[in-house]
């Protein structure tokens, strides 16, 4: 099987030494593809891991769904009916059972590692590191942020209320604005090109390139071998789009 030619080539010595480093890294990333949907497993395993997954997609669209429709506990919404606390309490604790049983069944020990191996990040003590980094460093900004919710609501507030109680000026800092789809492309960017050569530049699209007006072309160009790719970006909700988070490959290539 194209899995089985895979995994030789990612594993066994003889093969992967005849390899570069980004080809043998391609084969790697696509062996651990097929492996989190459980390809290596048997039959009735698969069988079980194809339902298991279809139940994360299902179940986190239902939070998600639950989270935009509104917060009843402060009457804060985004439109649409509210839902109880205890639903989307019960939605998450059907989402990290599955998620659980998923992995392992998968042979991984938690869906963590599923989720991280093969990233950037590796495995899920690397992503903590980063993450306790990340909040002890932020820890006086969010803090005083915080202090100024606080006055502007006239309570303490909890922690799932801060995004739904942001005023612009109290995320305005040095003149800038809120965090914005070309703010983030520019500030991606500018760490791609600071880590590894490559910068992130809005393009406009050719006529009928796009299937919705509001996708953005994005260009990926390395600092000395020239454009790499195209990322679309189709970030925006629209009517029966589907709202769990995912990435295609439309062609895939090499430098």
């Amino acid at each position: 099987t194209l899995y089985e030619a895979i995994k030789k080539i990612a594993v066994e010595p003889e093969s992967s030494s005849r390899l570069d480093p980004p080809t043998l890294r391609l084969a790697q990333l696509l062996q651990h593809d097929f492996e989190q949907s459980g390809i290596h497993l048997d039959a009735r395993a698969r069988a079980q891991a194809v339902a298991l997954n279809s139940r994360v997609l299902t179940l986190a669209y239902a939070f998600n769904e639950g989270c935009r429709r509104g917060r009843p506990k402060t009457g804060i919404r985004d439109g649409g009916a509210a839902v109880s606390n205890q639903d989307q309490i019960d939605l998450l604790k059907q989402i990290v059972t599955t998620r659980r049983h998923l992995a392992r069944l998968c042979r991984f020990g938690s869906f963590a590692e599923r989720a991280l191996q093969g990233s950037m990040a590796g495995c899920p003590g690397r992503a903590r590191e980063f993450l306790e980094l990340a909040a002890r460093q932020l820890k006086p900004e969010v803090e005083e942020e915080a202090r100024k919710l606080r006055e502007i609501r006239g309570k303490d507030l909890d922690a799932w209320e801060m995004a739904a109680s942001v005023k612009p000026e109290v995320t305005r800092r040095g003149g800038g604005g809120p965090i914005s789809l070309g703010n983030s492309i520019r500030g991606l960017s500018r760490l791609f090109m600071h880590l590894y050569g490559i910068g992130l530049n809005v393009e406009r699209a050719g006529n009928g390139e796009l299937w919705s007006g509001d996708v953005v072309k994005v260009g990926v160009v390395h600092e000395r071998k020239g454009d790499l790719g195209t990322i679309y970006c189709d970030l925006k909700r629209r009517e029966a789009k589907w709202a769990h988070d995912c990435h295609f490959t439309l062609r895939g290539g090499r430098w």
